[in-house]
């Protein structure tokens, strides 16, 4: 049985209240609020990971080109 130290499981209960957080922020989230619930979102994500910046790339399948989110 592999033991976990106590940084590992708070990471993990970290990790996993921020899947949570940022799922229950989409499903609440409609066409007219999106982008701003887009942005909490990749906040709490930047946060977490300790950076100053995230991005979300739609890439379209059609057209063979992505687009940049912030």
């Amino acid at each position: 049985m592999e033991k976990y130290s106590n940084n590992d499981i708070r990471y993990y209960q970290a990790f996993n209240r921020l899947l949570v957080d940022c799922t229950s922020v989409i499903i609440q989230s409609d066409a007219g609020n999106f982008s701003s619930c887009l942005d909490e979102v990749l906040a709490k994500i930047g946060e977490f990971a300790g950076v100053d910046r995230s991005y979300y790339f739609h890439f379209n399948p059609t057209k063979e080109q992505a687009s940049q989110y912030k």
